[in-house]
């Protein structure tokens, strides 16, 4: 038997192609998918400057993903300056 999960997905400025937090209830994790020409917009979403785990992705030009980066952050998205 399968048990139910809810997941909350909030779409920033109303756009679901620009900058999504994700929640799973009863979880204090939250994820933010943060396209890249949207990184200095990002900047001013509550709860972004938190600790966390952050992964860049390329994709092909057939929109496959070529390469994933995973990295650790005590900054938040600051140390997404440094790359």
């Amino acid at each position: 038997m399968s048990i139910s999960k809810k997941v909350e997905i909030i779409f920033h400025n109303g756009q679901p192609d620009g900058i999504r937090l994700i929640r799973k209830n009863l979880s204090t994790m939250t994820t933010f998918v943060i396209p890249r020409p949207l990184l200095s917009e990002a900047k001013s979403v509550t709860g972004v400057n938190k600790p966390g785990i952050y992964y860049l992705i390329s994709e092909s030009n057939d929109n496959n993903i070529a390469e994933i980066y995973i990295g650790q952050t005590r900054n938040g998205i600051a140390r997404l300056d440094d790359h």
